[in-house]
């Protein structure tokens, strides 16, 4: 017969010690659990999720959001971009950005379709001042907010650009539609130190294969969808030499649909474990090596689907002229 407990409100071993090792647990795992307990295992701070080099634990979730539009969508937070119908003009600022603000979410979209063809478009000094005037716009400091960038359509809208780099300020999504980008020798974006996300619609980018290390994209980290792009290398100083994605310090989530790869190398042997990279109806013409098998990549997650094979050589190519550019004067 066992004896009778003289402590008969003690609680259980288990109560009293799992309590406290559960809590370290969660300290230890951190936003990686809050991340992806919310909106049915969708990140809820995509910008945490990237920067906190969380993507390469987040492996079941990187196949979720490569195969799940709307939540790649929500991911991006493309909501942003569809808020209040009308807002305030910012005067005394280049190309006169419209401010939108709804429900704690801002917009700034950035109509660019009077521009002359070939003109520059001064992106990056208008991302600057409109951190620095934030306060008088009745933004919130730290909120992140939407920029849109669209023109009349890629073959109407030629403009030439400098590198996009995210400002220093709160995070912000990126969207980029109907327009031709001419880059100076340099990335579409080159973003070492923040995270970035970005959407391209209807784009034609040129002009980045130049400089040292040319790629398109070179970023700490980033999450891109691009739909009815063409990336045409050939018109740098360094025809044929660019890689697409230069991802080095930690992640990249990327989905490119229904476009066009020419001149360029995809850069997916280089990219960092766990990122993840889905190509869907685009075709890959005169690349300088062959694509990676999916699969053949430890660790990168690279799915490539219906994705015609046009010719592959490694001798770069003449440089192009501009004027081959639909649309361009």
């Amino acid at each position: 017969m066992s004896k009778p407990d003289p402590n008969p409100d003690r609680k259980p071993w288990s109560h009293t010690v799992w309590p406290p090792i559960l809590i370290l647990i969660g300290v230890a795992l951190g936003p990686s659990l809050v991340t992806l307990a919310r909106r049915g295992s969708m990140p809820a701070d995509p910008f945490a999720f990237l920067s906190q080099r969380q993507v390469g634990r987040g492996a079941d979730v990187v196949k979720r959001l490569l195969h799940d539009d709307d939540l790649f969508q929500r991911f991006l937070r493309a909501e942003d971009t569809r808020t209040a119908s009308s807002g305030h003009v910012v005067t005394g600022t280049p190309l006169n950005p419209e401010v939108l603000a709804d429900g704690g979410r801002a917009l700034v979209r950035i109509d660019v379709r009077g521009l002359a063809p070939l003109q520059e478009l001064p992106l990056q000094a208008v991302l600057d001042e409109l951190e620095a005037i934030r306060p008088t716009l009745g933004l919130q400091s730290s909120a992140p907010y939407a920029v849109e960038v669209f023109g009349a359509g890629r073959d109407l809208t030629l403009l030439k650009t400098g590198p996009i780099r995210p400002p220093a300020g709160a995070p912000m999504t990126l969207a980029l539609r109907d327009l031709t980008l001419i880059c100076d020798d340099t990335p579409l974006v080159d973003a070492p130190d923040r995270p970035l996300l970005l959407r391209l619609r209807n784009c034609r980018i040129v002009g980045f294969d130049g400089g040292p290390d040319p790629a398109v994209f070179r970023a700490r980290a980033l999450a891109l969808y691009a739909k009815h792009c063409e990336f045409q290398g050939g018109f740098g100083s360094a025809p044929g030499l660019s890689t697409l994605f230069d991802v080095q310090t930690s992640g990249l989530i990327a989905v490119l649909e229904n476009g066009e790869l020419r001149n360029l190398d995809l850069g997916i042997s280089s990219l960092p474990h766990g990122s993840g990279v889905r190509f869907d109806d685009v075709a890959l013409e005169e690349l300088r090596s062959r694509p990676l098998k999916p699969g053949s990549r430890r660790g990168v997650h690279f799915e490539i689907e219906d994705c015609p094979l046009g010719s592959v050589s490694a001798t770069p190519p003449p440089r192009r002229s501009l004027s081959e550019l639909p649309g361009a004067p």
